[in-house]
């Protein structure tokens, strides 16, 4: 008896041990990620023996076995809530139906981390040539890895999906052509979770992609006769997007070693007066959307070269008809080319001159002729030849100043005078401008000292309209000594122009309740005008509009006024002067006109008003 006893139970033992199986869900030592929209992890194994219930238990991190559980089925739950990444889950089933209950055997499983995207999940600065998005492989509910379904869109709510794949065993998705600082969303999920189909939870990415590189705009590319003296600023088109800029300026067309290398929050930024003068440079730019953590590609290439002319200075006048030029030293140079030209194209050069040394002086034989504006420019003799940019001058002549305008005894017209004159003989490096209402400018009415050029407009104050005053220019040397005098001019000082309604006039009907007022000058002038406008017509003793519902509109320099919202079958009253701020003219004749108060009921005929019948408009 004893024996047979002995046999039985080694029989059931053995017997459990046979139909103990492996789980087959999740697998032991696998790790699975979370779900994140399933609310239980289902926990399975296979049937075993003849086994009709079974015991389990499980624990999180060694943290204590969860009560013995008897269960009829082949499987049991773990809330996704009382899991997290990295917990070891270990679990264990027996037989329970034999009486003599079955040995248990561990398993384990880990909770993973999510798949690690490629990019990185809301990364900037991502490459617009980037050509896929990838992701580490894993497995959601314990069926191992893969296959996958992913989606790449341009939107958040994935409703613009423009590349995606479906039950791929791969873990990568090929995408199409990528825009400049555009955010991209993808997405990534389990095809089977439970070994019958069960799609997993998406889990969602995005990424941004680096702005698009930036548009040069100045130094223009080729510029020549750059002004090194002082910082020289770089300009560039904004970039959508984008936060900073880089700026690289290098005279290696390479950019092996920039001379500059700033950034900026601006589109502009400067040298800091470290370049040299007469040096071809090289300069380019790059943007970033993410404070300079990524950069977009260089922008194009531009160069420019600095100047390395020095005198005669650009613009000067009395320059000697056997003048030396001077300029500095280019690193490099074995000689120069020293070109002078009557035109600024270089069409008509008068003197081509090749010197191994920076400066050059004319001989009697190479004389320039008195009072001709002359163009010169010098380029160097290196592996890359430096042009430098191209300056002007004008030779020494008698230093008589020659008035041009205004016209002797002309009228004048607008808030603005124009001078301008011209020098013949002995140089002269200043001028100065008289203007009296006698013509020995004893004690003239304004002097307008240390003029350069050969002409000054002068917006005037202090005339009396209709009065003839007198002017004259005094030319100097460049130590204040008076040269000559020039004749004396007179003009008769200008009047505020009268101004002249154009529309609407007449009464006639206009059908917005903001309507438009034209008006026109007989003559031209840049001055402003005032429009004033009232519902009744009665004026003061100057013409002007003086109903309590008059109201004046600001000055404007435009030819139109737009009034406010009007009364619909009103009529309104309108008149016009011009201004200078000092001075105005009479008011004009008072227009009117009437709004609308219903729609026409047949289409309205527009009229032209103006300008019309061949007149001649001054602005």
């Amino acid at each position: 008896m004893r024996n047979r006893y002995t046999l039985s139970v080694l029989f059931l033992f053995f017997t459990s041990l046979l139909f103990a199986q492996t789980p087959i869900h999740p697998g032991n030592g696998s790790s699975i990620v979370k779900s994140t929209s399933a609310t239980n992890l289902t926990v399975s194994w296979t049937a075993f023996g003849s086994a009709t219930t079974y015991d389990y238990e499980f624990q999180i991190d060694s943290t204590g076995w969860s009560a013995l559980t008897n269960t009829a089925t082949t499987s049991f739950t773990i809330p996704y809530a009382s899991l997290a990444i990295g917990n070891v889950v270990t679990w264990r089933v027996r037989d329970n139906n034999t009486g003599v209950p079955g040995l248990f055997t561990n398993y384990s499983f880990t909770i993973g981390p999510n798949p690690t995207p490629t990019p990185l999940d809301a990364a900037t600065g991502v490459v617009q040539a980037t050509a896929s998005v990838s992701w580490t492989a894993f497995d959601e509910g314990g069926w191992g890895n893969g296959n996958y379904d992913v989606d790449f869109a341009t939107d958040a709510g994935f409703t613009s999906i423009v590349a995606s794949a479906v039950n791929t065993a791969s873990t990568s998705l090929a995408l199409p052509a990528l825009a400049f600082n555009t955010t991209y969303y993808w997405r990534v999920r389990d095809t089977d979770t439970d070994g019958a189909g069960t799609d997993g939870s998406w889990f969602t990415f995005s990424f941004t992609t680096i702005s698009a590189p930036p548009i040069l705009s100045s130094p223009a590319n080729g510029l020549l006769g750059v002004d090194a003296s002082v910082n020289i600023t770089f300009n560039w088109n904004s970039v959508t997007g984008a936060n900073l800029y880089q700026l690289q300026v290098d005279n290696d067309p390479a950019f092996g070693s920039p001379e500059v290398l700033t950034t900026s929050a601006t589109t502009s930024a400067n040298d800091g007066g470290v370049l040299l003068p007469g040096v071809v440079y090289y300069w380019r730019v790059r943007s970033s959307n993410n404070g300079g953590t990524s950069w977009s590609n260089w922008s194009s290439s531009w160069n420019f070269t600095t100047e390395f002319l020095a005198s005669p200075i650009n613009l000067s006048v009395g320059v000697s008809i056997v003048q030396t030029f001077d300029w500095l030293d280019v690193t490099g140079a074995t000689g120069y080319t020293l070109e002078i030209a009557s035109d600024n194209a270089f069409t008509n050069i008068v003197l081509t001159q090749a010197t191994v040394s920076s400066n050059y002086t004319l001989t009697a034989a190479q004389a320039l002729v008195n009072g001709v504006t002359y163009y010169w420019r010098v380029t160097s003799n290196n592996a890359v030849p430096v042009v430098s940019g191209t300056w002007t001058f004008m030779v020494v002549q008698p230093a008589v100043p020659y008035l041009t305008n205004p016209a002797n005894a002309s009228t004048l017209y607008g808030n603005t005078i124009y001078f301008s004159w011209y020098v013949t003989g002995l140089s002269a490096s200043n001028f100065v401008l008289e203007i009296d209402d006698a013509t020995d400018f004893t004690t003239p009415i304004q002097t307008f000292t240390g003029l350069t050029s050969s002409y000054y407009s002068w917006i005037y104050s202090g005339l009396t309209p209709g009065s003839t005053y007198y002017w004259r220019v005094t030319s100097k040397t460049s130590g204040g000594v008076i040269v000559n005098y020039s004749s004396t001019w007179s003009f008769v000082a200008p009047g505020m122009p009268i101004v002249y309604p154009s529309y609407p006039i007449g009464g006639v009907t206009v059908y917005t309740t903001t309507p438009s007022l034209y008006y026109y000058t007989g003559t031209y002038y840049n001055g402003q005008f005032e429009v004033r406008y009232a519902t009744n017509s009665s004026v003061d003793g100057n013409g002007m509009l003086n109903n309590i519902s008059a109201a004046s509109l600001p000055l404007t320099s435009n030819l139109y006024v737009t009034l406010p919202a009007l009364t619909a079958g009103s009529t309104y009253y309108w008149q016009v002067r011009s201004s200078n701020g000092v001075n105005t003219s009479a008011w004009s004749s008072v227009q009117s006109f009437v709004v609308y108060s219903s729609t026409p009921a047949t289409p309205v005929v527009p009229y032209l008003s103006w300008p019309i019948g061949g007149a001649t408009v001054y602005a």
